[in-house]
């Protein structure tokens, strides 16, 4: 028999990280107590529930289980399995093409239709260039997160957290961080790693010869921010089966 692998116990963690402390977390506030397991019990005892549910949920949980892992030795790879819990919700649902874009784009595109020569095609060819996973994502993590997440920020500043004015356009260039590092393999780990405010959000500009990138590492959430969004994420998506997480006890 093989001995336990104690070795991530050899170094030391930072206890002031939510995801390291003992204490509540802000939103859905459940003691770290055992006895709270008959909230998700049905998880593991109903048969009947949608294998793609089980599928979805189940591996959403490994990649955030893996980003919690790395939060403080490897910042850009927990950020990166993080964006995969958020790609791997998206995949959850199905979407009308015109739910996939603003109401502005959709005046343009009937402005297309009608006011050009062959505007049907033209329309649709704009529209399918237009249906990217980034919409999906986008949408996702915007239809899981409700009011309660605005107000249970663990950031020590008012003035980098998340709002729904910034949520969206904030969440959007976390994919878009992502999608700059799968073309270009630019690291941005120092970017946004775990500050010691804990804020969901950059504060000032980021510096950088990329005029684009540091647009969109001003605009994309901290890992703290990250990890605070998919938490919550994964605990709401439960209501589709019906489990529904207290957001206090």
């Amino acid at each position: 028999m093989q001995p336990p692998e104690l070795n991530q116990y050899n170094t030391l963690c930072n206890h002031r990280l939510p995801i390291n402390s003992h204490k509540v977390r802000k939103s859905f506030c459940i003691p770290l107590n055992i006895t709270h397991f008959n909230l998700i019990e049905r998880l593991f005892s109903d048969e009947s529930i949608d294998k793609k549910f089980h599928s979805t949920f189940q591996s959403g949980c490994k990649f955030y289980y893996q980003a919690l892992q790395a939060f403080e030795k490897d910042p850009e790879t927990a950020y990166l399995n993080l964006i995969t819990v958020g790609e791997l919700l998206s995949g959850y649902y199905q979407y009308e093409k015109e739910d996939l874009i603003d109401e502005k784009m959709q005046e343009t595109l009937t402005q297309i239709r009608n006011g050009l020569e062959n505007g049907d095609k033209l329309a649709n060819q704009v529209l399918s260039r237009m249906l990217s996973i980034k919409r999906k994502f986008v949408k996702t993590i915007y239809r899981l997160i409700n009011d309660d997440f605005y107000i249970s920020s663990e950031s020590e500043r008012d003035f980098s957290i998340f709002t729904k004015e910034n949520f969206e356009s904030s969440i959007a260039a976390a994919y878009d961080l992502r999608s700059k590092y799968v073309h270009t393999g630019v690291s941005f780990g120092r970017w946004i790693e775990a500050r010691a405010d804990l804020s969901d959000l950059q504060f000032g500009k980021p510096v950088e010869e990329d005029k684009e990138y540091a647009k969109i590492l001003a605009k994309a959430p901290t890992l703290v921010g990250l990890e605070r969004t998919m938490r919550y994420c994964l605990l709401s998506f439960l209501s589709e089966i019906e489990i529904e997480i207290p957001h206090e006890l």
